[in-house]
């Protein structure tokens, strides 16, 4: 398998980028003054993604501190093709840089969102998460998690 030392984005280019003394919390939001570039790509331009066939049950988790959409928006071949269940955070961080619409919006209409609860039941309370849960309508994921979601 191939590694990456790369940051995940919606294009390529070059980003300043520091892990800084807490890698926990690096983000590209916190490393505008940092003197090192990375390069960042898009999933759908990694070629080993490319290899995964459309039916193979997949999961995309992305904790990315804030920089969610753009990892989503450089995922949507792969997103459109593979129909990943797709875990993400969206807490106190996140909500500084993106709203839930933007990753509706980056996901498509083909997949409801849901907050991923410490009980790890799933309900529609999204501004009360830390980490949420998109799934694909119609897909071996929504059948299996149907058990999980919970009324409001």
């Amino acid at each position: 398998m191939q590694n990456y030392s790369n940051l995940v984005g919606d294009e390529e280019k070059w980003l300043l980028f520091e892990e800084g003394s807490d890698p926990q919390g690096a983000s590209v939001y916190t490393s505008f003054e940092s003197g090192q570039e990375i390069k960042q790509i898009t999933l759908d331009d990694v070629e080993v993604l490319k290899t995964i066939a459309p039916a193979s049950p997949t999961v995309l988790m992305i904790d990315v501190e804030g920089y969610e959409p753009k990892v989503l928006r450089g995922a949507g071949e792969l997103i459109a093709r593979l129909r990943p269940l797709i875990i993400f955070e969206y807490n106190f961080v996140s909500k500084r840089h993106f709203t839930i619409d933007e990753i509706r919006e980056a996901i498509g209409e083909e997949y409801d969102v849901f907050r991923l609860r410490q009980d790890a039941k799933l309900d529609s309370n999204i501004e009360n998460a830390w980490n949420c849960v998109g799934i694909p309508r119609e897909s071996i994921f929504e059948q299996v998690l149907k058990t999980r979601i919970c009324a409001d």
